[in-house]
């Protein structure tokens, strides 16, 4: 098993090593998955998200980014239909007790899922989802194709430009 130091070493190494690599570009189709929520266990698919937008937004409890930007997302949230816009939340965490902890202390109602239990499996969701920052947000659209992708901290108007591509 990976030391949690030397995951993070990895992971600083990746990101600084692939800074200028683009991933999954815009107009492109978002890659399949199969995953497990967090709390329900129910196994979720591209499929499952068929007929609505969704935020994939990848996440760590330890990233202060992700942290601050919260309450822009529960709003975001809140402020959204779940027949036409879901988030899908991907922690890169190892121990699924801190995430549900963060989950019930910020009052996180979205979906969540997590990369797994062990160093391979964060570098494999890395490769699978071209992941290059933390936070990440890839909004999809409702036929499977990105439509928008922010790697690092985003913008005050991040929701407000989510929430009018949803209604157009």
């Amino acid at each position: 098993m990976i030391s949690k130091y030397a995951l993070i070493s990895l992971i600083i190494t990746f990101c600084l090593n692939f800074q200028n690599v683009l991933g999954q570009q815009i107009n492109q189709g978002f890659p399949e998955f199969e995953l497990s929520e967090l709390q329900t266990g129910e196994v979720m698919t591209n499929q499952t998200f068929d007929e609505k937008y969704y935020l994939f937004y990848v996440w760590s409890t330890t990233c202060g980014i992700c942290l601050r930007e919260l309450p822009d997302l529960k709003k975001l949230y809140s402020e959204t239909s779940r027949n036409d816009f879901e988030i899908l939340a991907f922690s890169l965490d190892m121990d699924p007790g801190r995430v549900q902890k963060h989950i019930e202390e910020h009052d996180l109602n979205w979906l969540q899922t997590m990369a797994g239990t062990e160093g391979e499996d964060i570098m494999l969701a890395y490769r699978q989802f071209k992941i290059e920052y933390l936070p990440s947000k890839i909004l999809v659209s409702p036929d499977g194709i990105i439509i928008k992708k922010v790697l690092g901290a985003s913008d005050g108007d991040f929701a407000s430009e989510v929430k009018r591509m949803i209604q157009e």
